[in-house]
């Protein structure tokens, strides 16, 4: 989400929670297999019944915020273009960095170190340092999807649409686990099943989720 466009949703009792949290609330009730309910009146919320409040929004749109660059308070509407046009202290690099300058400043001293950069004056030969640097980091990039073009370009491709159930298991403290129904693909059947957080016994005391996962081949069991 935008930060700089805040939606607020409320319940159906009119409590307030941001886009964020919101999220969160509902991210939380799957993860806990359960109904997602308002943190304060605890009335069932849902994506359908949950509803935009305008007022709120344009009020919350026109409040004073920092800017991350400068450290000035500007209306939040009008925040984003300030950092990405308009404020004086935001980072720029060097016009030469294609040639291997690696000068990061304000955007205000950017046309001083420009008169005064030394890469343009330099050698071929120390400027093909430079040049070689960039060719590796692009040539990670198209190693990449270079891999990406070659999965596609296999003989057999199966495509599946999964749907991730939940499920506890047995332990004397549960733990949810998500698993799909079994499937086919080159003439096996298989099961995926899901972990979210692995390594937390409850996920749900985490803002960052890390789903880990694995297929199984279930045509001999």
């Amino acid at each position: 989400m935008n930060e700089y466009n805040v939606y607020i949703l409320q319940c159906s009792n009119g409590h307030l929670m941001c886009a964020g949290c919101f999220t969160h609330v509902l991210a939380d009730a799957r993860l806990r297999d359960e109904m997602a309910t308002c943190p304060n009146c605890r009335v069932e919320i849902s994506k359908a019944s949950a509803t935009r409040n305008l007022a709120v929004e344009h009020a919350v749109s026109e409040l004073p915020s920092e800017c991350q660059f400068c450290n000035k308070e500007y209306p939040r509407n009008t925040l984003e273009r300030h950092e990405e046009s308009l404020c004086e202290e935001r980072i720029s690099s060097c016009k030469f960095s294609r040639i291997g300058c690696p000068w990061r400043g304000p955007v205000h001293e950017s046309v001083q170190h420009e008169s005064e950069c030394a890469h343009p004056n330099r050698s071929g030969l120390e400027v093909m340092d430079a040049l070689q640097v960039i060719d590796q980091k692009s040539a990670i990039e198209r190693k990449l999807f270079d891999s990406i073009f070659e999965l596609l370009g296999y003989e057999k491709i199966t495509f599946n649409d999964l749907q991730l159930k939940p499920y506890r298991t047995e332990e004397f403290v549960h733990r949810l686990f998500y698993e799909t129904s079994r499937f086919s693909a080159f003439n096996n059947q298989w099961v995926l099943k899901a972990r979210i957080n692995n390594m937390q016994k409850d996920p749900t005391q985490s803002s960052e989720r890390e789903m880990t996962y694995q297929v199984y081949n279930i045509t001999l069991c």
